[in-house]
């Protein structure tokens, strides 16, 4: 009986040991999964009000308050003529927008990066010329 109960005790603890495993990488697929869900939205966030600011006319504004992290994880939004980026280092999410031209308080920057935790003003403004554009700032 104890070498039945041995051998029992060998199969149960094999199975136990994979389905554990199992359960392991699961849960890892599901944060996984989460972060990307989370870039998608502050992407979308991101290109949504770039939208709405340049469709909004000239003068119209809005404020952006970025989130303090994705999972615990930093990130950087980046914004130039082809869309909006949000890099997480390992992990990228990519997400389009309208609006013809985004720079920064300069009005020379092609490529702006939105940080973690932080608020930014994006106003629709017009050149002499007539040309719409849209300028990010930080504010407080």
């Amino acid at each position: 009986m104890s070498g039945e109960f041995l051998l029992a005790s060998m199969v149960f603890l094999i199975i136990l040991s994979g389905i554990i495993g199992i359960a392991e990488e699961r849960s890892k697929s599901v944060y996984s999964i989460q972060e990307s869900v989370e870039a998608r939205i502050i992407a979308e966030k991101v290109a949504q009000s770039l939208e709405d600011a340049y469709s909004g006319g000239n003068g119209h504004e809005l404020i952006v308050e970025m989130s303090p992290s994705i999972n615990g994880r930093d990130y950087r939004v980046k914004i130039n003529s082809s869309g909006v980026l949000v890099d997480m280092g390992s992990r990228n999410c990519f997400s389009t927008y309208l609006a013809p031209r985004v720079t920064g308080p300069k009005h020379t920057e092609k490529n702006i990066v939105l940080y973690p935790s932080k608020r930014y003003r994006i106003t629709h403004q017009r050149d002499e010329d007539g040309n719409h554009f849209l300028v990010i700032q930080e504010t407080i």
